[in-house]
């Protein structure tokens, strides 16, 4: 389908007129008053390049045959994660790996908690003549027990979320690969709680010796629960990295909103390795949209003007100060996003700092084209409105806008003609921060100039920019589930820690406690001690996080305030630990 005009939409369809024209009784394309019929003889005049799904493999074979028979051609036909696959999508997911990971650690720290909380039983059991295989059934039966209600809880809440947050194609289809994924999960607890079983089980000589496992079990569920929080702070800083992401995008795609026929094109082929017909094809597309003022460009070009690989933010701004970014972009574009020129400073190259003014020079010979006439400090502005300055981030592929709000602008009059196809404009293509005005438009010209055959695909940017919106915003929610797990897991594993310390000195507890010392003063070297170590876990979570250049003052503070709460979790949990330790030794609980 492809809209004429406000009150005409113009149909291509496969198959029967009669056919077409019977299925389309009743609609009328949101008030569209004429829809014209096209037979598709020709997929080219349809604008139907680009990504496509469909609900299965039957269909997508017929589509493929369809269009092969109307002399079109499948670039990539593959088969998409399904979003019923729970573990497809965790394999899948940028943050798979990290998912399957941490799920592994939560696994294994719930199971070691569970046989740490079952030493003295484990050692009773021996005694009375108990056989190894007997007390390892016991321990999983005794597991499923105990935690299958709260399982069945997590399972029915996470369920009911996930049908009331995301639309599913079939309900039952789900169910069956959800309840799948959990009944492996379920396997996989009961298998980790057998082989930690085994590794910790008691023998009656050690037992004779008084020779318990408290030291060994305390130290793996310390190790554990430092792991999990590292990963609760990753985890939490790569959920709030997301979501504002996935704002600053949803405020691109509220911009979006008005000019929402704006697209961004894909090319088969490259100027710089392509025919000379072919790189000719490109200048003329080039000149013809810029022409016509159909040619929308908007390209951050401050990585390339300060020092380092892959800069941050903050590196940039830094660097650039007073600046926070640097943009080349055209008349078109500000005409497009309503900037007033009252809104733009003109400056000389005195004002900027010498850096960037020795990077843009030596950028002159590469960026613009040798009869240009110009140089990009003669094109020099500085933003003199109110907000956010209206620029596309450093490889636009989704729409993304930048939160600059006092860039350096170098204004193109004439893209085509000052710029150079190679060493810029088409790079600006590749990355979608050279855009055009509708999907017509660009056919038309495209025919014109000869490189229809080349295009890959005509995509809306508001659409792209709405789906990169949802995916971030998927992601700080997969992420965010992943904190609330790791973090319910430090707490167990703190609570359960707490305990094998305060059995393991419980002797030292009473005695002290009796002498009027208090539970805190007992404690304090234990507590330096964890202190120590969730300092160290912090140092490798921020390590990281740095290395994933997500750091920010957000979520600096986030992540600190991650490590307080598990710091007072840890004091409070050997407060409670060391009083009840007490309490049994004063009931003879504790032999």
């Amino acid at each position: 389908m492809e809209s004429i005009s406000h009150d005409k939409v113009k149909l291509f369809y496969f198959g029967d007129h009669n056919s077409a024209t019977d299925e389309l009784k009743g609609n009328n394309y949101s008030g569209r008053s004429e829809i014209k019929l096209i037979p598709l003889s020709d997929l080219s005049e349809a604008s139907l390049s680009g990504t496509y799904s469909f609900t299965d493999s039957k269909a997508t074979q017929s589509a493929v045959k369809i269009i092969e028979q109307y002399g079109g051609s499948v670039v990539n036909s593959g088969s998409r994660v399904s979003n019923i696959d729970v573990l497809g999508l965790l394999a899948n997911n940028r943050s798979g790996g990290f998912g399957i990971a941490l799920l592994f650690v939560v696994v294994c720290a719930t199971c070691w908690s569970w046989i740490g909380s079952r030493e003295r039983l484990h050692s009773i059991l021996v005694l009375n003549g108990c056989q190894n295989k007997n007390i390892v059934y016991r321990d999983t039966s005794d597991f499923l027990r105990v935690w299958m209600i709260p399982y069945v809880i997590g399972i029915v809440i996470s369920i009911a979320l996930s049908l009331v947050l995301y639309s599913v194609n079939s309900v039952f289809d789900y169910l069956e690969a959800y309840l799948a994924s959990v009944i492996l999960f379920l396997i996989l607890f009961l298998v980790v709680v057998a082989v930690f079983s085994i590794i910790t089980m008691p023998s009656v000589r050690n037992i004779s010796l008084r020779r318990n496992l408290s030291k060994r079990l305390l130290f793996g569920q310390v190790f554990l629960k430092l792991v999990c929080i590292v990963l609760a702070l990753v985890s939490g800083a790569m959920a709030l990295s997301s979501f504002e992401s996935a704002s600053q995008q949803f405020r691109s795609v509220k911009r979006w909103e008005g000019v929402q026929q704006v697209v961004s094109v894909k090319t088969f082929a490259d100027p710089t390795t392509s025919s000379s017909e072919v790189a000719q094809a490109f200048n003329d597309f080039f000149s013809l949209a810029d022409a016509r003022g159909g040619l929308y460009l908007s390209y951050s070009v401050a990585p390339a003007l300060v020092e380092g690989a892959n800069p941050t933010a903050n590196d940039i701004s830094k660097q650039l100060s007073p600046y926070d970014d640097v943009i080349i972009t055209n008349r078109s574009f500000l005409n497009l996003m309503n900037v007033s020129e009252n809104d733009l400073k003109k400056i000389d190259s005195s004002h900027i700092p010498a850096s960037v003014l020795s990077g843009m020079r030596g950028y002159d010979g590469i960026w613009l084209n040798e009869h240009s006439g110009i140089a990009m400090e003669d094109c020099l502005y500085e933003w003199k409105g109110e907000g956010l300055f209206p620029a596309l981030e450093y490889g636009a592929q989704n729409g993304m806008f930048s939160m600059t709000r006092n860039p350096l602008v170098i204004v193109v009059d004439d893209v085509s003609k000052d710029l150079n196809i190679n060493g810029f404009v088409y790079p600006a293509l590749s990355t979608s921060n050279i855009i055009f005005n509708d999907a017509d438009f660009v056919n038309s010209i495209a025919e014109e100039s000869g490189l229809l055959s080349s295009i890959n695909s005509i995509n809306r940017v508001s659409d792209d920019a709405f789906y990169q919106y949802c995916i971030l915003k998927q992601l700080g929610e997969t992420n965010l589930f992943y904190l609330i797990i790791v973090l319910l897991e430090v707490v167990l594993s703190t609570v359960e820690g707490a305990y094998l310390w305060a059995y393991e000195n419980r002797r030292r507890i009473f005695i002290r406690h009796t002498l009027g010392e208090h539970y805190l003063r007992l404690s304090s070297g234990h507590c330096v001690t964890q202190a120590v170590l969730l300092l160290i876990s912090c140092i490798i979570a921020y390590v990281v996080v740095g290395q994933q250049k997500l750091l920010s003052n957000n979520i600096c503070i986030f992540m600190t305030g991650i490590s307080v709460l598990c710091l007072s979790i840890e004091i409070i949990s050997v407060l409670l630990a060391s009083n009840k330790c007490f309490t049994e030794v004063v009931n003879r609980a504790v032999k």
